[in-house]
């Protein structure tokens, strides 16, 4: 372009915000795309939850889809309750609040390490054992690492977090309906 100020003023005027200040014009269009990123979120985020209460591993209830936007209407509100509540809970925490979804990332990586060797090395008894066992191990260490490194509080707060869960799966298994594959 020849003046590439002038590139956002055009960008502006075809998005057709209205007002005269182009950085309240952005900022608008902004906001806006940030709700429609957060929806399709919680709507992905509510599926998982619909398959699972579907399969009867949690109450049937969340399996509901609405008859006209056929969509999983009471999952996905279960999930804005939770988000609600957890914003709530954490507005003025969010450091905590990112470093406790960084301690479920590092967990859900540990665990995937440890899935890869008990897939391959014993299930599959395989004997590649550079990709199947030295990588996974490699990549757990360091992830375990971090993970252990992390502010006292959230390795705390995470805990907490992930007792509740393994509560949370004993509940399902003892009085949850026994899965069928």
């Amino acid at each position: 372009l020849a003046a590439p100020a002038l590139a956002g003023g055009a960008f502006v005027r075809e998005v057709g915000l209205g007002g005269d200040d182009p950085h309240w014009q952005i900022a608008r269009f902004k906001g806006v795309n940030r709700s429609q990123v957060l929806i399709m979120a919680q709507t992905a985020t509510a599926r998982p939850i619909y398959g699972v209460g579907r399969d009867g591993r949690l109450p049937r209830m969340l399996a509901h889809v609405h008859p006209a936007r056929r969509v999983p209407s009471r999952a996905i509100l279960l999930i804005a309750a939770v988000n609600l509540v957890t914003g709530l809970i954490f507005a003025n925490q969010f450091e905590m609040l990112t470093t406790l979804v960084c301690f479920g990332a590092l967990i859900g990586f540990l665990l995937l390490h440890a899935s890869v060797i008990c897939h391959f090395m014993w299930r599959q008894k395989s004997r590649r054992w550079g990709p199947h066992l030295l990588l996974p191990l490699a990549g757990g260490a360091i992830t375990a690492y971090v993970l252990f490194n992390m502010a006292h509080n959230a390795l705390i707060t995470g805990m907490i977090w992930l007792a509740l869960g393994a509560i949370g799966i004993w509940f399902v298994r003892i009085f949850g309906r026994p899965q069928r594959l």
